[in-house]
């Protein structure tokens, strides 16, 4: 298996110190970090060279944590972002990998997306 580099971020050390205990025991996985989530921070991406970013967030924190998605995904295009918390059970993935795409592609991707049986 193919090791990956995973560049840790959080506003919350206790967190990410946590999350870099666990993910340093995974043999595929080479940890970065952990880094906390600051501006600066993206001058470390392109330091670190990280196969994707995952961003531990806190509830109170996901404003800022959304804001820095954003940053990244615009310096960074074709990095993934993947951000876990401690309060919710939802795993996000951020990418914006640009395909080539025919009308055939958009409609098994929409087909593909899970749908949401009471509105937004």
């Amino acid at each position: 298996m193919e090791s990956r580099r995973v560049l840790l971020l959080s506003v919350q050390p206790l967190l990410s110190e946590s999350l870099a205990q666990v993910l340093g025991r995974v043999e595929a996985v080479d940890l970065i970090g952990p880094y906390v989530l600051k501006d600066y921070t993206l001058t470390q991406l392109a330091d670190e060279k990280p196969d994707m970013v995952l961003i531990a967030e806190q509830e109170d924190e996901r404003e800022e944590e959304t804001r820095f998605v954003a940053r990244i995904l615009e310096y960074y295009p074709n990095l993934p972002v993947i951000q876990v918390g401690l309060n919710s059970s939802v795993i996000r993935v951020y990418t914006s990998h640009t395909l080539p795409a025919r009308s055939a592609d958009l409609i098994d991707t929409i087909h593909s997306l899970p749908s949401r049986q009471h509105g937004c």
